[in-house]
C-alpha cells in the first residue's frame, strides 16, 4: 500500500531529497543602465532536486534608470517569460503596494517583476509604477526548474 504522506516521508525517494538546507543567496539588482545601489539585500533558497523556492528582499538605496531585474539563485531549465513566483514592490511614501508577478528573463539567470496595470501587463523601470527612491523595496517568492 502506498504511504500517503508520500513524498515527504517516504525514505524510498532516491536521496531523501525531500530533507535539506535552506541556503542564504545575495539577489543582485540590476537596471538595463545606470546601476542602482542597494541599502539591504537578503534571499535565501531550497533546492530539491531539480526544483528551486526561493524568497528575496531587495531595499532601494539610490535609483537606476531602465528596465529592473533581479539575479536568480541558481540558474533557470528554462525561460522566455516563465512566470516563476508572486512579489511585492512597495513604495514607502506614500505606503502604497503593488502585487505583482516574477517572469524569467531571456537568459535564465534573472527575472522581472510584471504588474497588472489596467490589463496589461507593464514590467517596472525607476518610474514605473512609481518613481523609486531610498527605502523603497521589492520583495517576493520564486519556484522554477533549475537548469
Amino acid at each position: 500500500m502506498p504511504d500517503p504522506t508520500y513524498p515527504f516521508t517516504d525514505t524510498r525517494m532516491p536521496g531523501n531529497a525531500v530533507s535539506g538546507a535552506w541556503t542564504s543567496w545575495l539577489p543582485n539588482l540590476t537596471t538595463s543602465s545606470n546601476q542602482p545601489t542597494m541599502l539591504a539585500r537578503k534571499g535565501q533558497y531550497l533546492q530539491i532536486n531539480k526544483t528551486i523556492f526561493a524568497n528575496f528582499s531587495v531595499t532601494i538605496n539610490a535609483i537606476g534608470t531602465g528596465a529592473y531585474y533581479i539575479s536568480v539563485p541558481v540558474t533557470a531549465a528554462y525561460y522566455t517569460d516563465q512566470n516563476v513566483g508572486y512579489g511585492y514592490l512597495f513604495d514607502v511614501n506614500p505606503g502604497q503596494l503593488y502585487v505583482c508577478v516574477l517572469r524569467l528573463d531571456t537568459n535564465g539567470t534573472r527575472f522581472r517583476h510584471f504588474f497588472d496595470g489596467t490589463g496589461v501587463n507593464i514590467a517596472p523601470t525607476s518610474a514605473v509604477p512609481f518613481v523609486w527612491s531610498a527605502g523603497d523595496l521589492f520583495y517576493g517568492f520564486l519556484n522554477y526548474e533549475a537548469a
